[in-house]
């Protein structure tokens, strides 16, 4: 087992090119599908489990997003353990649910299906927007299987953000006469920082419609859910990063909640956050996760 000056440092040492441990191939992001109930989920995978190692992670994207978000920060995770970013199932590469409207429990339910295919008992999750939703109510269904929860952007809207969220939810359904591409494309410029390269916003803007006509069922489940209701209720250790440009900031409001970190990332923008702040978004993970790990 890397020793915990080891694991703490992971990051930085990668950055440099200088962790020894970590060969190149481990630390290569493959695309994996794992079948499950109800179909395919679409994975990606860095790194390799590690008996008596750190605990594996799972991580769990925005919407209308998918594990393409994680894609640059999974490496700098998969120094010394396991990372995995998940599609959810409408989103990406994963299958089409044939529910007409699913729910937050009903996605926490289907993406609970790959640890268990993969037989990972056990593991710390992130999840940023739609994503900690997902993530708070896998730990409520399944309350053995998370360890730790790392939240980007928790979505702890008050009823009427809610409501204007609903309204406002994206991306809006295809139209024939093709406006809404437009429309979407500069949605994505404004709400993405002004810094980020352009290939990640197209990269992100080309995510949008992944799911197809049905991509707006992301949004619509997360603001039919009340964060500021059942994150409390979570009774795990709990990370909440709070970046600038968040709708429905409130994390701090959570910071007592037992065993949490609250950090506050200021001059950190939520959308783009992964792109383009990997190495300090993996040293908060890691230091967070392995706080309690012996070493």
């Amino acid at each position: 087992m890397p020793s915990r000056r080891c694991t703490l440092t992971a990051v930085g040492a990668i950055a440099a090119g200088r962790y020894s441990s970590a060969t190149p191939t481990d630390r290569f992001v493959r695309r994996e599908f794992v079948d499950t109930l109800n179909g395919q989920i679409h994975i990606r995978r860095a790194g390799q489990p590690v008996p008596g190692g750190p605990t594996p992670t799972f991580c769990f994207h925005q919407s209308p997003q998918s594990s393409l978000v994680y894609a640059d920060l999974l490496p700098y995770l998969a120094v010394d353990r396991m990372a995995i970013a998940c599609d959810t199932p409408g989103f990406g590469e994963s299958f089409r649910p044939q529910t007409q409207q699913p729910t937050v429990s009903d996605y926490a339910a289907w993406l609970a299906e790959v640890p268990r295919s993969l037989g990972i008992t056990s593991f710390d999750a992130v999840g940023m927007f739609t994503g900690t939703a997902i993530a708070v109510e896998m730990q409520r269904l399944f309350p053995m299987h998370i360890r730790r929860m790392a939240l980007i952007g928790p979505a702890l809207f008050d009823e009427g953000e809610r409501r204007d969220m609903l309204a406002r939810a994206w991306p809006e359904r295809p139209s024939e006469d093709g406006g809404f591409f437009l429309r979407e494309w500069k949605r994505v410029f404004d709400r993405y920082p002004t810094n980020m390269p352009i290939d990640q916003k197209f990269a992100a803007y080309g995510e949008c419609y992944r799911g197809g006509a049905n991509a707006i069922f992301g949004e619509v489940a997360v603001n039919s859910y009340d964060m500021r209701v059942m994150l409390p209720r979570v009774s795990l250790p709990v990370l909440i990063i709070d970046p600038e440009g968040t709708a429905g900031r409130g994390g701090e409001a959570h910071a007592g909640l037992a065993g949490s970190t609250y950090v506050k990332a200021d001059g950190k923008s939520g959308l783009g956050l992964l792109q383009s702040e990997p190495v300090w978004v993996a040293d908060q993970l890691l230091r967070f996760f392995d706080t309690s790990r012996p070493g």
